[in-house]
């Protein structure tokens, strides 16, 4: 006696089966999850195409001077709504004595970390999680030590510049001497001792040609904001004409900087905020114009792809944010978006965007889903593969499809 149910399944494998390769039942039932994968594949891509997907533009790294931490904070995909926001975690904790300037190098998934009290500049290599969360393992890169530096930027090329308050001096390090050469002295690019436009210089900024920095002391004399070209910025860059221009001479004393949509933004020590066009010309010393007069210590800022500006205010213990470029005289709306208590310097790190992380889940189940077969063909490790792609740095979806659509045909022609 046999049961019925056993007697018909039995009968559906065995249809149209071939000695030593799978049967019918199984080939029509790996080309339809194969089909399916497929046509979730191409509704998802029409959707990023059309930008009905929302992604999340990235994360945000919080420095609290006084806890001796680095936090993060991952940005939602509608950044103006602060109920879309979650609490900052921590992510460096330790060896860290008065943590202040922030700096991504988004190239080479580099933090940079401004510690006066330490005397140094160091680096954390960021890698993520399963979870996509960002992490800083081990022991921090020593990339400069022995100066006083509480600001710190990055360029494209991996190049970091950092400012040395009580040297007076802006200085770099190379983007081939970040590893490994801690006690190599850095390179001098403006010294206070030969020019009087470096004046116990504060925030760092850099753009492809340019280094911008604050000064805190006589800023209404010398210059509050400065911009000093990267070709002439030598020890005697003083003797070059043009090599150091002002761009705002309205406080005496200025904390950090960041530059969004063609505009320095920058803060000054009480409760206000300022933005001035950075190809200012070199003739001309223009007027900043007051962004807010609201804040209560506003400290560093940053902007993500899109010109959006992030603000640390450590006196409110909160992070703020508006859209840059926008003309202050129409009105810029400052949104508090969260709270961090004692926040100081802050920065941006992009990140591949959401649809990468969705195809990557969708080809660990389809590939979860095809392993399930008694075939004795194999399918190619989709699930593997695929979240290797989902967590690569790639700021686009596109490539990642074509490449899970190849793998899906090299499936089927194994069937």
């Amino acid at each position: 006696f046999k049961p019925e149910s056993v007697e018909r399944s039995r009968s559906r494998e065995s249809l149209g089966a071939t000695a030593g390769g799978p049967s019918s039942f199984h080939v029509m039932r790996r080309m339809r999850l194969l089909l399916e994968l497929l046509s979730t594949l191409l509704v998802s891509a029409a959707a990023i195409k059309s930008g009905a997907v929302k992604e999340s533009p990235g994360f945000l790294f919080i420095s609290a001077p006084h806890f001796s931490q680095v936090s993060w904070l991952k940005i939602p995909a509608d950044p103006e709504d602060p109920a879309q926001y979650g609490t900052p975690r921590p992510l460096v904790s330790s060896n860290l004595a008065h943590p202040q300037g922030l700096a991504f190098d988004q190239e080479r998934q580099r933090l940079f970390i401004a510690d006066p009290d330490a005397k140094r500049i160091m680096m954390y290599q960021i890698t993520f999680n399963r979870d996509g969360e960002p992490e800083a393992k081990g022991r921090p890169f020593i990339v400069c030590q022995g100066i006083e530096s509480r600001w710190v930027s990055v360029n494209s090329t991996g190049d970091v510049f950092f400012s040395d308050e009580p040297a007076n001096m802006i200085l770099k390090v190379p983007a081939e001497d970040v590893v490994g050469k801690p006690d190599e002295a850095p390179e001098v690019l403006f010294n206070g001792g030969d020019m009087p436009e470096v004046s116990e210089p504060g925030g760092v900024a850099v753009d492809s040609s340019n280094v911008y920095w604050t000064n805190k002391a006589f800023g209404n004399l010398v210059g509050a904001v400065m911009r000093g070209s990267k070709k002439t910025g030598s020890k005697d860059a003083s003797d070059v004409p043009g090599a150091v221009s002002v761009l705002a001479k309205n406080t005496e004393k200025s904390y950090g900087l960041c530059i969004a949509k063609g505009k320095i933004y920058f803060t000054d020590s009480d409760k206000r905020l300022f933005s001035v066009s950075k190809e200012s010309a070199p003739s001309q010393i223009p007027e900043p114009e007051e962004v807010s007069s609201a804040l209560t210590n506003p400290r560093g800022c940053t902007a993500d792809k899109e010109g959006r500006v992030f603000l640390a205010d450590r006196g409110a213990g909160a992070v703020y944010s508006f859209v840059g470029g926008s003309p202050a005289a129409k009105g810029v709306k400052l949104t508090k978006v969260f709270s961090h208590e004692d926040a100081f310097g802050i920065a941006f790190m992009a990140k591949a965007p959401e649809s990468e992380s969705m195809f990557s889940d969708m080809a660990v189940k389809g590939s979860s889903a095809l392993a399930g077969s008694s075939s004795t063909k194999r399918i190619p490790p989709l699930g593997s593969i695929g979240s290797i792609w989902g967590r690569s740095s790639s700021p686009r979806a596109m490539p990642y499809l074509l490449s899970v659509s190849v793998l899906l045909a090299a499936a089927a022609l194994q069937l």
